[in-house]
């Protein structure tokens, strides 16, 4: 079993999660399928606008695709001479795929197309910010770049195995691996990171440049705050590895793996980490990935092996976004009045939805004049214009207009309250302070 440090992590500037972790915890279920008799080994989905549905593309350990396009599965030819890896693409017309010796394939949204590169490394990752801007990730520390017309290698300064590879931007790009190798590129360069374990690390995701996570062998868990990596798992199990990361938002994480020789999901919700249960005969799940909360899907298997894939199944009630925690938390007393309020939602958000008059601040009668923003992870942050007054209430408010990317609006509005610290003007020289204002 996983457990996780009572460190406090700093997800985004103000707001703080205390990280903790609980036994089997959850509404939804996981749902059991077998779509194929071979082990997937990666998934990729996205939602097709065309035809309202989200698509599955699973990479096979036979080199074949298993697709889903929203209604019926499909075995897809690819050319690759053995197994894939990893998937990943920015639209349905659009796929990359990796995986034996430097095997590199490219769906155009008709045919996969073979793209391989001349090298006997094996490839374990891939990911990019556009279709040409992508990278590949795998043995002996080999990273590939593919520029939109061709593939080239890049130096990447270290000969450990790669197995993960994620960004925020093109100058912004994770890529982890076997031993605790942490390595970091800006645009320029790959430079590694000090080792924080010694144990390996086999996926990296996060929701910004200042949020990162990396999983891997022995349910090994870290995070990046911006400058410097931490791992917040206080206890490392033989039993438990640790294998793909995926979240719809920063209170709404889920990690994939084994325990022992069964399939495991742990999932991050608001303030601590839980197992979630999973069907009997779940095999060890390699990859974990979704499109929205309402989307999630875990796959996997043994080698040799029928295929194990996983959906995940909200309540109901669940599959309408809301807000799961705030800064300053409701009946907040001594908070700053220079500080800005932040909602975090269960999911991503549209961002057009996150305005002034969907996110208000009033006090009493009088509303408060400020800025609205939407950061990526499903924060929305409330900046008033000047800074509070001292010693009154305040109370937030968000709307039921606010929607995520789908369309799905809050069923209930969010409102909460806090008040601001009270002025202190001076001492009366008996060690008592004196307070030149009052609450209201």
């Amino acid at each position: 079993m996983i457990k996780i440090s009572d460190a406090i992590i700093k997800v985004l500037f103000l707001l703080i999660f205390a990280v903790s972790f609980a036994g089997n915890a959850t509404a939804a279920q996981w749902v059991l399928s077998d779509p194929a008799n071979v082990q997937i080994t990666g998934i990729w989905t996205t939602y097709n606008t065309a035809t309202d549905k989200t698509e599955r593309f699973c990479t096979l350990y036979n080199g074949s695709i298993l697709h889903h396009d929203g209604t019926i599965w499909e075995t897809m030819a690819t050319g690759a001479p053995s197994y894939l890896n990893a998937v990943w693409g920015t639209a349905v017309d659009d796929i990359f795929a990796v995986g034996y010796e430097g095997t590199i394939v490219h769906y155009n949204g008709t045919v996969w197309q073979n793209q391989s590169y001349a090298t006997a490394l094996h490839l374990n990752a891939v990911w990019g910010t556009s279709g040409s801007n992508v990278y590949a990730a795998g043995e002996g520390g080999i990273i590939l770049h593919y520029n939109g017309t061709a593939w080239s290698v890049m130096t990447s300064g270290t000969n450990n195995s790669l197995n993960g590879v994620w960004g925020s931007s093109a100058n912004d790009v994770f890529a982890v691996g076997d031993s605790g190798t942490i390595i970091h590129y800006d645009g320029d360069v790959w430079t590694a990171f000090d080792n924080k374990t010694p144990y390996h690390l086999n996926a990296v995701w996060g929701y910004a440049a200042d949020s990162v996570f990396a999983v891997g062998q022995y349910g090994i868990m870290a995070m990046y705050n911006g400058n410097v990596w931490n791992v917040i798992s206080s206890e490392v199990s033989f039993d438990v590895d640790l294998y793909s990361i995926w979240g719809a938002s920063a209170c709404n994480i889920f990690a994939a793996g084994r325990l022992s020789g069964d399939g495991i999901i742990y999932r991050f919700n608001e303030s601590q980490w839980s197992s979630q249960t999973v069907p009997a005969g779940t095999k060890p799940l390699l990859g974990i990935h979704g499109t929205s909360m309402r989307d999630i899907f875990a796959v996997g298997g043994q080698a040799g092996g029928n295929a194990t894939f996983l959906t995940y199944t909200l309540a109901i009630g669940e599959e309408y976004p809301e807000v799961c925690a705030t800064s300053p938390a409701d009946k907040a007393l001594q908070v700053s009045p220079g500080s800005s309020i932040y909602a975090l939602f269960s999911t991503e958000m549209d961002p057009g939805t996150i305005t002034t008059s969907s996110f208000t601040l009033t006090t009493g009668n009088d509303t408060i004049s400020g800025t609205v923003t939407y950061e990526a992870g499903g924060f929305a942050v409330f900046t008033p214009d000047t800074h509070l007054s001292y010693a009154k209430t305040y109370v937030a408010t968000i709307s039921t207009d606010v929607e995520d990317p789908f369309g799905y609006a809050m069923e209930e509005e969010k409102s909460w309250d806090f008040t601001t610290t009270i002025i202190v003007s001076g001492s009366d020289g008996k060690g008592c302070f004196i307070s030149s204002a009052r609450v209201e």
